[in-house]
């Protein structure tokens, strides 16, 4: 009976310890994922509220438009709740999506009557190009790959020279 019951208090311990790594882990996760938000609402000079909705729809436009292997690449990039927002939308290449689509839904989703959406657009890119470049040890050089599997148009509104 003794033993059975230090096995039970055993495992009792375990689970209580693997349950304070996961809960230690979605804090990182969580932190990360703020980190990013706050440092792109002030990239972009809108409220942290509208920049996490600016930049969900930018991310999953670009998912959407670009091929699923370099969709899958790009998401692995990102801090682990937006990977688990765009991680649904890899269903490309969508090339329906055009610069055009992505301001309007910059628009849509900012509910702000007069942003301008291409400076935003090109805000963002440029946030995320320097996020991955400094916070992810694999993410240097993931934009230009994606921006190989943009549309002329969007490139453009990112601020990238067509070439």
């Amino acid at each position: 009976m003794e033993h059975f019951l230090l096995v039970k208090s055993l495992k009792k311990e375990i689970i209580m310890e693997q349950s304070r790594n996961i809960d230690t882990q979605d804090q990182k996760h969580h932190q990360k994922t703020n980190e990013f938000y706050h440092k792109a609402s002030q990239a972009l000079g809108v409220h942290k509220e509208t920049c996490k909705k600016i930049s969900q729809c930018i991310l999953r436009n670009i998912v959407q438009r670009i091929h699923p292997n370099e969709a899958k690449h790009l998401i692995s990039e990102l801090p682990y709740d937006l990977k688990q927002e765009c991680s649904e939308c890899v269903t490309g290449p969508d090339k329906s999506i055009d610069a055009q689509k992505f301001k309007s839904d910059i628009q849509r989703v900012s509910k702000i009557d007069d942003i301008d959406s291409q400076e935003i657009a090109r805000k963002f890119w440029s946030f995320l190009t320097g996020w991955l470049n400094e916070y992810e040890a694999e993410g240097k050089g993931e934009t230009f790959d994606v921006l190989d599997n943009l549309p002329k148009d969007v490139k453009a509104l990112f601020g990238h020279p067509i070439h």
